[in-house]
């Protein structure tokens, strides 16, 4: 049940910040903004995982399909997910522009 709460907990989240974004006008550079990309993947795997955990009672040698089929399921959605997250880390990396830094002004 912690599972579940959570996952709707962070969906609401989620839901929340796209509505803030498009309330404002973070919208216009939504590419460059790292958090989007990790929302987006996060979305991704809580709402296709969240309904395996759901009939996770059902996990048991009478229904070996099912047993199969979320485990695929949550191989792919967890490679999916660390992948996409690896892949906006490095290339909004390379995309950031590092600024001058003036000793002068530190003081």
């Amino acid at each position: 049940m912690t599972y579940v709460f959570g996952s709707f907990f962070l969906l609401g989240v989620i839901f929340y910040y796209y509505y803030e974004i498009l309330l404002s006008s973070k919208i216009l550079n939504i590419k460059k903004e790292i958090s989007f990309y990790i929302s987006f993947a996060a979305l991704l795997y809580f709402l296709t995982t969240t309904p395996i955990f759901i009939y996770f009672k059902y996990f048991n040698d009478k229904s070996p399909e099912f047993v199969e089929l979320s485990s695929l399921i949550m191989i792919a959605m967890n490679i999916f997910m660390y992948s996409s997250y690896s892949i906006a880390f490095l290339w909004l990396a390379n995309k950031k522009k590092p600024s001058p830094k003036n000793i002068d002004n530190a003081f």
